[in-house]
């Protein structure tokens, strides 16, 4: 389960930065192998199903799903993998169900709190 946080920690010393955003965690394994050498900070984006469903429809990729029923099928798969522990156990959420920039911008607020407190810490 922490497969790609292992393959990650090369390339986050390679790096060099004294902050990195790691997207896409799936586990609180990965999490966890990450905490073994870095300070980390989990911030869960979080939309209602029904805003989900709606964005995968309109990005029309193939993978998308073909109705509500296969929707809960990927989710289900999703939350079987341990995200929904994640999810719970984030330091911060942040609200996706509006646009993208209300999106960036709640993001960009959250990343601002939490370098400022790891700043003066």
């Amino acid at each position: 389960m922490a497969a790609v946080a292992k393959r990650l920690v090369p390339l986050v010393e390679k790096e060099g930065r004294e902050f990195v955003v790691y997207e896409g965690a799936r586990s609180v394994e990965e999490v966890d192998e990450l905490l073994r050498k870095y300070d980390v900070v989990t911030i869960a984006i979080h939309a209602s199903p029904a805003a989900r469903f709606r964005r995968l429809q309109r990005r029309r990729r193939s993978d998308r799903p073909r109705g509500l029923a296969d929707f809960a099928e990927r989710d289900n798969r999703e939350l079987g993998v341990g995200i929904a522990k994640l999810i719970a156990l984030a330091d911060r959420t942040v609200e996706n169900e509006d646009t993208k920039d209300d999106h960036k911008r709640r993001t960009r607020r959250v990343l601002q709190v939490v370098l400022k407190r790891k700043k003066s810490s």
